[in-house]
C-alpha cells in the first residue's frame, strides 16, 4: 500500500491506494479506508465505460478537429474495429468538454502573442439572439476569452475583457477589431486598465 490519496466515500477518511482492479476496458486504480475497511474504486474516474479512454479521447480530439459524428463513427470502425451509435459518441464530447474546460481555465496559462482578434457574433436560440463575444490569438489560435450574452451592450463586452485578462501571462499590443464602437468603450471604462493594449479596428490594421 502507497501514500494517502483520496478519502472513504463512506467515512470520508484518509485511504490508501491498494492495487488495481483489472476490467475489460483496461485498469482501474483501488484505494482501501483503514477505518472501515471498505476496498473501492477510484470515485474520479468515469463511470459505466465500455470503451477505453483511448478511444473516447481520440473521438473527442476528431470532434474539436472538425470532423462529424458520422466521420468520427466511421474512423472509429476503421481504426478500432467498433461501431457505437452516433449518441454516445455525442454524449463522450458533451460529458468530458465540461472536464476539460475546467482543467484548462484552471491550470492553463497562455503565452500570449503580440495581436489578439476580438468579435462578436449572433446566435439565434428558440428565435431569440443572442452575442457569442470572443477574443482569439494571432499565433496559437487560442480562443482566451468569451462571453454569451442577451445584449451587445458596452456592460456585456467588458465581462468578456475582465475573462480575457485572467486567463493570460502578458496583453497583447493590439487587439483587432472590426470597428464596433463599443470595444473602444470598453477600453475608455477600464476593461484594458494596466494593460498597454490598444484597440485597433480591422481596417486600420491592415
Amino acid at each position: 500500500m502507497n501514500d494517502v490519496i483520496t478519502t472513504c466515500k463512506m467515512c470520508n477518511m484518509p485511504c490508501v491506494k491498494f492495487g488495481f482492479n483489472y476490467v475489460k476496458i483496461g485498469k482501474k486504480q483501488c484505494y482501501y479506508c483503514r477505518k472501515c475497511n471498505l476496498k473501492f474504486i477510484n470515485p474520479i474516474e468515469l463511470k459505466k465505460i465500455r470503451y477505453k479512454l483511448e478511444i473516447i479521447s481520440m473521438s473527442i480530439q476528431w470532434w474539436f478537429d472538425g470532423f462529424s459524428l458520422r466521420i468520427i463513427r466511421k474512423n472509429l470502425k476503421i481504426y478500432y474495429g467498433i461501431n457505437p451509435n452516433q449518441s454516445t459518441i455525442l454524449r463522450w464530447i458533451v460529458n468530458n468538454s465540461q472536464r476539460i474546460n475546467n482543467y484548462i481555465n484552471n491550470n492553463l496559462i497562455l503565452n500570449n502573442s503580440n495581436i489578439n482578434f476580438t468579435d462578436e457574433t449572433v446566435i439565434k436560440c428558440k428565435g431569440k439572439n443572442f452575442w457569442l463575444w470572443g477574443i482569439l490569438d494571432n499565433k496559437s489560435r487560442y480562443l482566451i476569452g468569451y462571453h454569451y450574452t442577451k445584449f451587445r451592450t458596452t456592460r456585456e463586452g467588458m465581462k468578456m475583457f475582465r475573462d480575457y485578462k485572467n486567463k493570460i501571462d502578458k496583453p497583447a499590443i493590439n487587439l483587432i477589431s472590426d470597428g464596433l464602437h463599443q470595444y473602444s468603450k470598453i477600453a475608455s471604462k477600464g476593461a484594458l486598465n494596466e494593460f498597454p493594449s490598444r484597440v485597433v479596428p480591422l481596417l486600420m490594421a491592415i
